[in-house]
C-alpha cells in the first residue's frame, strides 16, 4: 500500500507523557473540506501510524493532535488545534476543527462537523451536525456547554474537563450553588431550559429522519 504521509521523528511534542510526531504528506491530495494538501506539506501530530490511515483522504492538519488508541479513517479531517484521544474513532466524512476535544469511546462519522471549544468525553455517537451544539455562557463562571448525542440516542451535556457528562436536571442539581450569585444562577438555569428544549427538538428531528 502506498503511504500518504511519514512521521518526522525530529519534529515531536510531548502530550500527557505521550510522544507525538508531526506528519508530512508524501503526495498531493484534497481533503473532504476542499483543503489542498501538497506533497511535502507538514500536518499535525500523531503518536504512531495506527492513529491515521494511509487510505482515503483523511488528514490531521495544522496543530491538531491524535494519540492513544484514537483512529482517523476514510475522508475524515482533523485540523486547527483539535485533540482526538482515548478510543475515539473518526471516519467517513466527519470534520473536527477549532479547539474541539474528543475522547473516550466516541464515534464521530457521517457528515458530522464539530468545532469551537466543543468537549466530548465519552460514549458519543455523532453522524450529523444536528447531533451536537455548543453554548458559551459568559459571566463569572464562564461555563461552556457541549451537548451531544450518545450511543443510546440520548443526549449528554459536558460542562468542562472536571465534570463527568450529565443530563440537564443532574446539572441543575449538582453543579451550581445558587448562593454564589443569584443573577448568574438565573442565567445558568435559563441556559439549561433552552438546552432541554433543544434536545427534545433534535430527538424529534431524528425520529422524522428515521421515518
Amino acid at each position: 500500500m502506498e503511504k500518504k504521509y511519514e512521521l518526522l521523528k525530529r519534529d515531536c511534542i510531548k502530550v500527557r507523557n505521550k510522544k507525538l510526531y508531526r506528519v508530512r504528506a508524501l503526495k498531493t491530495f484534497t481533503t473532504i473540506d476542499k483543503t489542498l494538501v501538497k506533497k511535502g506539506e507538514l500536518g499535525g501530530f500523531i503518536e504512531n501510524e495506527s492513529n491515521l490511515s494511509h487510505k482515503g483522504v483523511c488528514w490531521v492538519g495544522e496543530n491538531a493532535c491524535v494519540y492513544e488508541n484514537a483512529v482517523i479513517l476514510d475522508n475524515a479531517r482533523i485540523g486547527d488545534k483539535a485533540i482526538i484521544r482515548g478510543n475515539s474513532n473518526v471516519f467517513q466524512n466527519a470534520t473536527i476543527l477549532g479547539l474541539a476535544t474528543i475522547e473516550g469511546d466516541s464515534l464521530i462519522y457521517g457528515n458530522a462537523y464539530i468545532d469551537t471549544n466543543s468537549l466530548i468525553k465519552k460514549d458519543a455517537e455523532i453522524f450529523d451536525s444536528s447531533h451536537i451544539f455548543y453554548i458559551q455562557l459568559m459571566g463569572l463562571q464562564g461555563y461552556h456547554f457541549t451537548t451531544y448525542r450518545t450511543k443510546s440516542k440520548d443526549y449528554s451535556i459536558q460542562l468542562s474537563f472536571k465534570y463527568p457528562p450529565m443530563e440537564v436536571e443532574e446539572l441543575r442539581k449538582n453543579i451550581w450553588d445558587s448562593k454564589d450569585n443569584n443573577r448568574e444562577f438565573k442565567r445558568f438555569n435559563k441556559t439549561l431550559d433552552f438546552i432541554k428544549e433543544e434536545i427534545e427538538y433534535r430527538k424529534d428531528l431524528e425520529k422524522i429522519k428515521d421515518f
